[in-house]
């Protein structure tokens, strides 16, 4: 089986996460060709870090989203260039994976008796808010089409039509929930490796709500997007990690390098597990501690948990008289931290955002510590 894929990527800070690295070098062995589309901009050395994992690298504007990015490198193969082969898969990067063997995937799902196929499909929804059904489709992360459709009259003039809308949402209207019925309508069957018409949820997109059951069933990628919507996070991290050979550090890891706090932070197991001695770690890393001070009568009860630390500490509160009620506080008094500075940020955001907005200040820590006073949350 020759196999084509194309392969979006798009980091709204411009990186290239190690998690991307890790799909393709497991995707590699399964095509023949690999074309790189980057809805961001590359640095060279991340294009040195995919050079040996693609055969081509496109790097575009983030006009169309992936639907944009997948017409433009049809385009720029030509229609004459990918005859060559049996299979087209258009993939993008808003999954983790593969959480299993990518054979048993290829081997199940190019034996059915079907024209094109996904690893999950989305139920049929009627939005009554929006007045509008949501047809039953598969969805479009891993996308794969025999050569039957993807030289067909209906599947050209599909792509013929797409439009680089600057709205997500009408891509997703128009594109990805349409492209199922266009192609049902000629005729051409369609399977899917998970079916989600077998589960009786009252959500449609199971794949993204269900996290636990698609790895359960050995659902190769899981949504980046589900972790960010499940309310314990890490048990689907214990999950995979138990079921699986997945390194999750890199879920971890693209969680803590692209995500704020407030998400990251139910994500991420923020415990350094060592066992060098306390000296070694006091010479070694770089640690600070941000105090959101909003009840200063709770002040004491955090400094004494931190007195004899040899710690940075920055405490951020809402009111200038707050801050000079910290001050007389701290005043007069030797404690092994430092304290680096008070800062005064209106009362909006809570503690998150006080903790944004000293960003600048933390980014040289090796670790940061994050905590704010709460009255029934006391350490």
């Amino acid at each position: 089986m020759k196999r084509i894929l194309l392969f979006v990527h798009y980091n709204a800070y411009n990186k290239l996460s190690d998690h991307v690295i890790y799909t393709l070098e497991k995707l590699k062995p399964f095509f023949v060709k690999i074309v790189f589309i980057s809805n961001s901009i590359l640095k060279n050395e991340d294009k040195e870090r995919i050079k040996h994992l693609s055969d081509k690298i496109i790097q575009r504007e983030n006009k169309g989203f992936e639907f944009g990015a997948w017409k433009y490198a049809i385009i720029e193969e030509g229609w004459e260039e990918l005859k060559k082969y049996d299979s087209l898969i258009l993939m993008n990067d808003t999954c983790f994976g593969p959480l299993f063997d990518l054979s048993n995937l290829f081997n199940e799902m190019e034996r059915k008796d079907c024209d094109f196929w996904e690893i999950t499909n989305h139920k049929k929804l009627i939005e009554k808010r929006q007045l509008r059904v949501i047809p039953k489709h598969l969805q479009s992360y891993f996308f794969s089409f025999n050569k039957n459709v993807f030289l067909s009259n209906v599947f050209k003039k599909f792509w013929e039509k797409v439009k680089y809308h600057k709205d997500i949402q009408k891509v997703i209207h128009k594109y990805d929930t349409k492209l199922t019925k266009i192609l049902t309508r000629k005729g051409f069957k369609y399977k899917s490796f998970f079916n989600s018409s077998d589960y009786n949820y009252k959500i449609a997109d199971i794949s993204l709500f269900y996290t636990r059951l698609i790895i359960k069933n050995k659902v190769p990628f899981v949504k980046v997007k589900s972790f960010i919507i499940d309310s314990s996070p890490q048990k689907i991290i214990e999950l995979i990690s138990s079921k699986t050979t997945y390194p999750v550090s890199l879920i971890e890891k693209h969680f803590n390098e692209n995500f704020p706090p407030n998400i990251s932070f139910r994500i991420n197991n923020k415990l350094l597990i060592t066992r060098e001695k306390e000296e070694s770690i006091k010479s070694n890393l770089k640690i600070a501690m941000h105090l959101h001070c909003y009840y200063v009568d709770l002040l004491e009860t955090y400094i004494e948990k931190i007195e004899k630390s040899n710690i940075d500490l920055y405490i951020t509160t809402d009111t200038k008289e707050k801050k000079k009620e910290i001050q007389r506080k701290l005043s007069g008094k030797e404690y092994s931290f430092i304290l680096k500075d008070i800062l005064v940020f209106k009362n909006i955001g809570r503690d998150i955002l006080p903790f944004l907005k000293i960003s600048e200040y933390l980014k040289k820590y090796d670790i940061i510590g994050h905590f704010h006073t709460k009255k029934h949350h006391m350490l």
